[in-house]
């Protein structure tokens, strides 16, 4: 999938067989009852309260046309309103999106990752993913995190194979996925940054290397053609909610500060834990996993860091309104779960 293999390699040595599609399922089955065990028990509050606030004391289109301060999601409230208006909204209603995406993710970032690392890396990702105390958490709460997760996840890999092979329907894939991520959730503004920093690198070296005749990647008419796509789409989307409401976008660009708890926050957040020891554990895999990454697929090694490292800079220079929770981490846990 990441790597075009040789004209005499007529077999794919990592596609699924239907006894690891039956493991991956079991995996999933486990991993989405931990993700529902005593759900009934745990109670809507805080930050899950904003979207309920919005949908409550707004009409759909004032909704759907402004942002607010306390960092309201659009889309979660517009379905919020729906819900409401139609048939009643309960907590279970309101979780429902974030269980489905997490529940996706179980089956999707391991089958795509086990097409490039091997069947048995992709199980064993579905088994621990099934586990990550993170994910179970953030499909637990009613906010969109662990759906921009999915769609940057599905951004990243579309991104990098149309870099590969400049097809429409991954370019497609690609801009739906990350303008549905930054709809959700502003954060990801960041990672389409990072993935066309990466892209304009990359169309630079490459034409470096490629002859005319070479047309298994993509032209800058093309490049620019996906930027141009991506504009338009959240100009309409997001382009009234920036008009009509961009002094609450000021509120929060600037306020944030950057510090020690900035990066214990951050570390905590990716390794699923406070302690310490397990931090460093965490970190070190992940650098042991990024090394083996490089040795075996230097160029997505260096997508990798592209995508790691850049939203982290920009957002210590934007520095926005907590960003020492940070909630912003977000849009590298693909990352994290891919080391």
């Amino acid at each position: 999938m990441f790597e075009k293999k040789s004209q005499g390699d007529k077999t794919d040595t990592n596609r699924m067989e239907f006894s690891d599609w039956l493991w991956l399922l079991a995996v999933a089955g486990i991993g989405s009852a931990n993700r529902i065990n005593h759900l009934s028990t745990q109670v809507i509050m805080g930050d899950e309260m904003h979207a309920l606030y919005r949908a409550l004391l707004h009409p759909m289109i004032y909704n759907f046309t402004h942002f607010q301060s306390t960092d309201n999601c659009i889309p979660l409230t517009l379905y919020y309103q729906w819900v409401l208006n139609s048939f009643g909204l309960s907590e279970a209603w309101m979780r429902f999106p974030m269980l489905l995406s997490g529940t996706i993710s179980l089956i999707l970032i391991p089958h795509v990752l086990g097409k490039v690392f091997g069947r048995a890396v992709g199980l064993l990702l579905a088994f621990l993913l099934s586990f990550s105390l993170v994910h179970i958490y953030y499909s637990r709460f009613a906010r969109p995190y662990v759906i921009v997760q999915l769609l940057e996840f599905i951004a990243m890999a579309s991104y990098f194979v149309w870099l590969k092979r400049p097809r429409v329907k991954f370019a497609l894939i690609y801009a739906i996925s990350i303008i549905s991520a930054i709809f959700f959730h502003l954060s990801a503004i960041l990672f389409l940054l990072s993935t066309q920093f990466y892209g304009f690198a990359y169309m630079l070296w490459s034409g470096k290397i490629r002859s005319r005749s070479d047309h298994t990647r993509p032209t800058w008419n093309m490049f620019w053609g996906i930027v141009l796509a991506v504009t338009i789409g959240l100009a309409l989307l997001l382009g009234p909610a920036f008009f009509f409401s961009y002094g609450n976008l000021e509120q929060i660009l600037g306020k944030g500060k950057f510090d020690w708890a900035t990066v214990s926050g951050y570390a905590a957040i990716l390794a699923g834990t406070n302690n310490v020891i397990l931090k460093s554990i965490f970190f070190l895999f992940s650098a042991l996993g990024l090394y083996g990454l490089f040795k075996k697929y230097i160029v997505l090694g260096i997508y990798a860091l592209f995508l790691i490292f850049l939203p982290l800079v920009m957002a210590i220079l934007v520095h926005p309104y907590k960003l020492e929770v940070p909630f912003l981490c977000l849009c590298v846990i693909p990352l994290g779960i891919s080391l």
